[in-house]
């Protein structure tokens, strides 16, 4: 018998197909490349992560989420989807993103530097509808700002897109720094570019981070200006309802002025800050700002653990639930700079007592008559282990007794090797 019977004979079961499909989801899960200067956002219980430089290749457009619905540990597999096959965003990196639109669903890429930096028919903006999965460049009138790199970029309850800063996207020294202040308008259709208020405006700078609070104020931390980062006690606040910059000079134990830091916002009015250089690593690498308090607040959380490889820069941080993912960047071994592949959890629900976990478990309401006990848990996972091996191991057996029943004892057989 030839292997093109076999194969036809072992396709009639429908088993077969269950199987193959469940190996193959096994073995072809998503590798996570080291990476670094990527984007990375939150929306409906994924992050979905877009482009950065890898140690292969200076530019990607590689696109995948991690979903967040799941529970996982960070030292197994993680639920990842690769969605690299429905980009057609260039080829970049150093790009910057925010979540914005009517419904607050789309994913909005600025900027950056691309592969073909002389392409000035590339797009300046591009959209991902996360409902329609797809990607699109923005239709957008008013005056196109410069391509800038390294700006920081957020959204406000009013779909409007504020973007500051940054330097001219280029690969290579010497940057001119911006202090441009640009407002894209995603309310309404086509998307408009606005010029934002320059009447005490920022100097012109790079790689801060953009926070927005809810009474409208974004708050602007760090960065660096030609010759010298700016101190991470001289805040640049932006009323979005007011439209109007000021100055505030925080109270607490000084930080480290940095850049390439991340900033996220916890639901207490916490801005938890990690990362950044100096141009040193920072040696106080999470801070943590009250914005409750006026004026704000720094204060530096003490570790009794911290993994050896937390990035500094390259890296991003994003908020889901009591969880701060911090996803890959450039960490150190010494002097050795190295680009990381791992995704980190810091957890700090609690802001006495902030630490690194490697279990995620999603925020979900269990009602409490049907909560499982602990012993419950573990029996649950141990009778799904059991099954699983009851399953393989009766397949195993349901192919030898098929394939000696209608292989080896078939007298019509044609020998396997003729």
């Amino acid at each position: 018998m030839h292997w093109n019977l076999i194969f036809f004979r072992m396709f009639r079961y429908p088993i077969f197909f269950i199987f193959l499909s469940q190996f193959a989801t096994i073995v072809n899960s998503y590798a996570l490349l080291s990476r670094g200067d990527h984007t990375a956002n939150y929306v409906n219980d994924k992050i979905y992560f877009l482009g950065g430089h890898t140690n292969e290749r200076p530019f990607t457009n590689d696109f995948f989420y991690l979903d967040v619905s799941k529970p996982f540990s960070t030292f197994l597999d993680l639920p990842i989807v690769d969605l690299t096959n429905i980009t057609y965003v260039p080829k970049h990196a150093r790009a910057t993103s925010t979540i914005c639109g009517l419904k607050k669903d789309t994913i909005f890429i600025f900027g950056g530097d691309i592969e073909n930096f002389n392409d000035d028919t590339t797009p300046l903006v591009f959209a991902f509808n996360t409902n329609n999965p797809e990607w699109s460049y923005a239709n957008i009138g008013g005056i196109k700002p410069i391509r800038r790199r390294y700006s920081a970029d957020i959204c406000d309850k009013n779909a409007k897109m504020y973007i500051f800063g940054g330097t001219t996207a280029n690969t290579v020294p010497p940057f001119t720094y911006r202090n441009d202040f640009d407002i894209l308008d995603t309310m309404i259709n086509p998307f408009i570019w606005k010029l934002g208020s320059d009447l005490n405006i920022p100097p012109p700078m790079d790689i801060a981070t953009a926070t927005l609070l809810p009474d409208g104020r974004i708050v602007y931390l760090g960065g660096y200006k030609p010759s010298e980062f700016i101190p991470m006690t001289k805040i640049y606040l932006y009323d979005t309802i007011e439209g109007k910059w000021s100055i505030m000079y925080t109270n607490g134990t000084p930080p480290t002025a940095r850049g390439f830091h991340t900033s996220v916002l916890t639901t207490d009015g916490r801005i938890i800050v990690y990362g950044g250089l100096d141009p040193k690593p920072v040696p106080d690498i999470v801070l943590v700002l009250d914005t409750t308090i006026q004026p704000f607040r720094w204060s530096i959380p003490s570790f009794s653990f911290i993994p050896t490889s937390v990035p500094y820069i390259g890296h991003t941080a994003t908020l889901v639930g009591n969880y701060m993912i911090v996803a890959f960047g450039l960490f150190y071994n010494g002097a050795e700079e190295i680009l990381s592949n791992k995704i980190l959890l810091l957890d700090v629900g609690d802001k006495n007592d902030y630490k690194w976990v490697v279990d995620f478990t999603p925020n979900i309401t269990i009602p409490k008559d049907t909560a499982p006990t602990h012993s419950g848990k573990i029996t649950i996972i141990g009778l799904m282990i059991f099954c699983f091996f009851v399953f393989v191991f009766g397949f195993i057996f349901k192919l030898i007794t098929w394939y000696y029943n209608e292989i080896i004892r078939d007298p019509a057989a044609t020998p396997l090797i003729e």
